[in-house]
């Protein structure tokens, strides 16, 4: 019934597709593909993935994914588990120790925190839409009164005040973690696992990209089935745009001020020549008051999450140093520097955060000699020098990459093994920079093809 989801396992062996949900009370809740991409075994599995996994299963049953769908969909639960290893892989694709440089018993937070946030992902929404109702009919708000006695699924009332999904699948998480979060995880880890819950979390957070990408390909499975999603709640991803919102109501807050008319003399009756000529004024007042608050205020620009210089306040807008400021390149400003990076990549390539030839790793052998993937491969140099992205991608592509033989010019493509071969953007190293970051030499990744 479910085949729609299935897909090949990835080369780390993880199958990221729905099992059947089961029926009977007492069966274990158990995703499937669990043991192929969870990165732990024995105590900790069943810990941080099973117990959790399990109590999930027995608030979700086998309650539709959407309410008066076809048979031939999957449960909630069984959505749920399918993002939640999808989520261990796609976590795989950032660079985490470049994030949080973790050692020991920590280096599975991440995994951990990415595989529950996922395993609620979207379920805030699901509940400000649906109550479950028990055996009597009665409907049962779930936050403020538990599961135990749900017996199947219903609208919500329109008296149902609708919470932050994000708040909502918080306290989902603490309700079927055996242990709370925070008493397991990395402070920083613990950090983003918190953002991740935010409607607008960090968009560096890689366990809320994680998610978000795990969600977005199944979402693609079943469309690609012919299984309209949009009418679930909680399953397809919606972008919000309060903070264009905000902005906008902010900025056309002055026009109700300019649209009053200028005090009426009470003590006369004017004649209709004199109105007619006053009232081409009160209308073109507005339009010029209009046409000087089309930039947004201060307040506006941090309610819509744009940073503005400091000095675009006091600074007319005719001043002429605010444009000359951009024709710096960023590589000057950031004062970086092919020794400092080449040390500091040499030194993440030993302790093995930086990978060469590998699945996820951002350098790999070409035909024409070694080369790095980008974006990806800016982004995780800027992450380890805690720089900008943009510096680190002006100053390679001015003095590390040779561009005859890189991307646009040439196009390279990985083999990805069950999916045939994709097209990557790879910057070659030109000989001088390949010398110093790898001496021993690069091999071939026979993997990767040009053309």
């Amino acid at each position: 019934m479910l085949s729609f989801l299935k897909k090949s396992k990835s080369k780390s062996g993880g199958g990221s597709h729905l099992d059947e949900a089961p029926k009977k009370k007492g069966v274990i809740y158990r995703p499937r593909g669990i043991e192929t991409v969870c990165p732990e075994a024995g105590y900790h599995q069943q810990q941080f993935y099973l117990s959790p996994a399990q109590a999930l299963g027995e608030r979700l049953k086998d309650y539709p994914l959407i309410l008066n769908g076809s048979e031939d969909q999957p449960t909630r639960l069984q959505w749920q588990f399918a993002i939640a290893i999808e989520a261990i892989n796609t976590l795989d694709i950032y660079p985490l120790q470049a994030v949080v440089n973790l050692h020991g018993e920590d280096k599975w937070d991440f995994h951990r925190a990415a595989y529950l946030r996922a395993l609620v992902a979207g379920m805030g929404d699901w509940l400000n839409k649906h109550q479950v109702k028990n055996k009597r009919g009665n409907l049962i708000d779930v936050l403020s009164e538990g599961w135990a006695a749900g017996d199947s699924l219903a609208p919500a009332k329109e008296m149902f005040i609708p919470v932050s999904g994000g708040i909502t699948e918080f306290q989902l998480c603490s309700e079927i973690s055996q242990y709370l979060p925070k008493e397991y995880l990395h402070p920083e880890v613990y950090r983003l696992f918190l953002d991740s819950f935010a409607p607008d979390f960090q968009h560096r957070n890689p366990i809320a990209g994680a998610m978000q990408l795990a969600r977005e390909k199944v979402v693609k499975r079943l469309s690609a089935k012919g299984i309209e999603t949009a009418t679930a709640i909680g399953v397809k991803s919606t972008t919000t745009n309060r903070g264009a919102g905000a902005a906008s109501a902010t900025i056309t807050t002055p026009a109700p001020q300019a649209t009053m008319p200028s005090q009426p003399d009470t003590g006369s009756v004017k004649p209709e020549s004199q109105q007619a000529q006053q009232k081409p004024v009160a209308a073109k007042k507005p339009q010029a008051q209009k046409q000087k608050s089309t930039a947004p205020t201060v307040q506006a620009a941090k309610k819509a999450g744009i940073a503005m210089p400091e000095r675009a306040q006091s600074e007319p807008v005719t001043h002429t140093e605010p444009p000359a400021q951009p024709a710096t390149p960023p590589s000057e400003l950031t004062n970086i520097s092919l020794e400092d990076l080449v040390g500091v990549v040499r030194e993440r390539l030993a302790e093995g955060i930086i990978t060469a030839n590998q699945a996820g790793a951002i350098f790999h052998g070409t035909p024409n000699g070694a080369g790095l993937i980008v974006p990806k491969g800016f982004d995780v140099i800027a992450q380890i020098m805690k720089v900008d992205m943009a510096s680190v991608e002006a100053f390679a592509n001015s003095h590390m990459i040779d561009a005859e033989h890189s991307f646009p010019s040439t196009i390279y493509r990985l083999h990805r093994p069950g999916r045939g071969w994709a097209k990557i953007k790879v910057g070659v190293l030109n000989s001088q920079v390949t010398a110093k970051l790898f001496p021993e030499g690069l091999e071939a990744n026979p993997g990767i093809k040009a053309g």
